[in-house]
């Protein structure tokens, strides 16, 4: 990240949520969201799919 935006407190905020998640220290901070992501996708497919 730019330095402006990693030294505002919105990129403060989001690198401490990053650190946050689980398996942040292997490098893996995006698998929870990616999971979410998913989830969230599958469930409006399937009320789509369900409505046509």
């Amino acid at each position: 990240m730019p330095a402006v935006i990693s030294q505002s407190s919105f990129g403060l905020a989001v690198a401490h949520l990053r650190n946050a998640l689980p398996l942040a220290g292997q490098g893996l901070s995006w698998v929870v969201p990616m999971i979410v992501g998913l989830i969230i996708v599958t469930i409006i497919f399937k009320i789509k799919v369900k409505n046509n």
